[in-house]
């Protein structure tokens, strides 16, 4: 994973879970989920859970995302 982000623009992909990669574009929504977790809806209706060491990375993606 991490050399897949080597290659990836780091304006638009975050490291959200030891395993999982996400788009900033393709957020709809951040939900908070209790114990430093937090669930990451995507535009296509699929849920993605936050992984608690990324907590930090997390906070900078709700600042990051456009209100609504």
């Amino acid at each position: 994973m991490n050399e897949l982000m080597k290659t990836l623009p780091d304006q638009c992909f975050y490291r959200i879970h030891r395993s999982t990669i996400v788009n900033l574009g393709q957020i709809a929504a951040i939900n908070y989920s209790g114990n430093n977790e937090y669930k990451i809806v995507m535009l296509d209706n699929s849920v993605l859970q936050t992984g608690r060491s990324y907590q930090v990375v997390i906070r900078q993606l709700v600042h990051l995302l456009p209100k609504t």
